[in-house]
């Protein structure tokens, strides 16, 4: 498993680890680049979002939300899973279920921006309407 050195340098342009056969190597973020940290994901959430979608395969087929779900009812699942899992609600993996929607509306952020149909507040409406007329001013 690599180690840093110096586990006390912050933004070294030249922060490097090294691995135990040696190996060197510039840290991601010495490079400008954001922190990817894969590893710290739970296993165990992984799972449960695995089953979910699993579950999601068999009843509409694989990858079936990569055709784009309405934002609206996937927000409208995700709000009903986790007021179900604070209800005490043991009848499904509800948090499998939330974690699940809760990507889905991550990819259509990246990917499918225009597929938003979710309702604008009064706050989010001038924000977007600055935003058109002055690029950039997020």
């Amino acid at each position: 498993m690599p180690f840093r050195e110096d586990k006390m340098i912050q933004d070294d342009p030249d922060e490097r680890i090294t691995s135990p056969t040696g190996a060197v190597r510039q840290v991601a973020t010495a490079r400008g680049e954001k922190a990817v940290h894969y590893e710290t994901i739970s296993p165990t959430f992984l799972k449960s979002l695995a089953e979910t979608l699993g579950e999601g395969a068999e009843k509409y087929g694989n990858e079936n939300w990569r055709l784009g779900l309405s934002w609206r009812e996937t927000m409208r699942h995700l709000l009903g899973h986790l007021y179900a899992f604070l209800d005490g609600d043991t009848s499904e993996d509800h948090l499998g279920h939330a974690a699940a929607n809760l990507m889905f509306l991550s990819h259509y952020q990246e990917h499918n921006p225009e597929g938003n149909d979710l309702p604008l507040t009064e706050l989010a409406k001038r924000k977007m309407e600055r935003d058109v007329l002055t690029p950039g001013n997020n």
